[in-house]
């Protein structure tokens, strides 16, 4: 089966984002200097580059264990609102990491059925 192009872009997306993560978790201690906890966002970056590029590879070879490393990655995205408050000092409100969950999870929850889709009919 030829790729569809919507996983194509999603595959190279997920490449991009993950070679960002990675640059951020090299050059995270240059965050000390704002006092900001640079050891949470460097562990965090890592986690995001490390399912992002294990997704990317699992989309664009259209295995049946992309589905769950795009999960994995979307996991660590809507976790992200977790560590956040830990690594910044500013407070933030309960409404609004209810707001981050709600917003990137209705972008991600369709991304999901797509891939889902597209990789059942390759298998």
């Amino acid at each position: 089966m030829k790729r569809p192009l919507g996983i194509t872009l999603l595959a190279l997306l997920l490449g991009c984002l993950a070679l960002g993560a990675f640059v951020l978790s090299l050059t995270a201690e240059a965050l000390a200097e704002r006092q900001l906890r640079w050891q949470l966002v460097r562990a965090g970056a890592l986690a995001y580059g490390l399912t992002a590029s294990v997704a990317a590879v699992g989309l664009w070879k259209l295995r049946r264990w992309g589905y769950l490393a795009f999960l994995a990655w979307s996991a660590v995205v809507l976790t992200a609102v977790l560590w956040w408050p830990a690594v910044f000092p500013e407070p933030i409100r309960w409404w609004e990491a209810m707001l981050w969950v709600a917003l990137v999870g209705a972008l991600l929850v369709p991304l999901a059925l797509y891939v889902r889709r597209v990789i059942a009919s390759a298998a």
